[in-house]
């Protein structure tokens, strides 16, 4: 099987358009999450199905569960299939089963928790593109990179494993620092293992 240069992509569904179409009852929102997250993922794969069908590229859906990466058998298996799918020319589709209820599994310890916990799509990029020794893996967010401080929304153009090491940055309470604290983990989980990464906006057309 020939080496993917790059990591399949790996989206996340979008839940505010769905509740509208869900009928309101009495539900956790935990319940309400696995449930918009079930039904927007057909319409998230007829977007990708249409995209790529302007190229002429068929594409597949592989859902991933927090025990299919912590255990070696799955995990090994998921990367055979990603593997042969990817041999034949069909790209995958890879997203977070977030509409099956997933109890914390131990694992069996073959990637430490301490260095990379798998509980997002971002950690789950991570131990895909290391798994497949991807050449690049590009994480997007919705700022224009990592910023040297909260406060100072200036971004940092390189980052290397002395910096990630050192433990020099600081990221916000807020929902975009938490998120972009989760992308440094796993950007410094692939470079410690030969995969180069990019953090990018995806919200802009062309980046400078």
């Amino acid at each position: 099987v020939a080496k993917p240069t790059a990591l399949p992509p790996i989206p996340s569904v979008p839940l505010a358009p769905l509740n509208t179409h869900l009928q309101d009852t009495q539900v956790t929102p935990d319940e309400e999450l696995r449930r918009a997250s079930a039904a927007g993922q057909s319409r998230l794969m007829s977007v990708y199905e249409f995209l790529f069908g302007v190229y002429d590229t068929t594409v597949a859906q592989l859902l991933i569960s927090v025990p299919d990466l912590e255990y070696t058998k799955p995990r090994k298996q998921t990367v055979r299939t990603l593997e042969a799918l990817m041999a034949q020319g069909i790209i995958p589709i890879v997203n977070e089963n977030d509409a099956i209820g997933v109890e914390p599994a131990d694992g069996d310890r073959s990637i430490d928790r301490d260095e990379l916990a798998i509980v997002d799509n971002d950690s789950i990029a991570a131990v895909l593109a290391t798994e497949l020794r991807c050449d690049l893996a590009i994480l997007l967010s919705e700022v224009d990179g990592v910023y040297e401080d909260p406060k100072n929304p200036t971004t940092i153009p390189m980052l290397n494993e002395e910096m990630l090491e050192a433990d020099l940055l600081k990221f916000g309470e807020k929902k975009d620092g938490v998120k972009m604290g989760s992308k440094v983990k796993a950007a410094a989980y692939m470079m410690k293992r030969g995969v180069n990464v990019v953090i990018a906006n995806g919200t802009v057309t062309r980046a400078a």
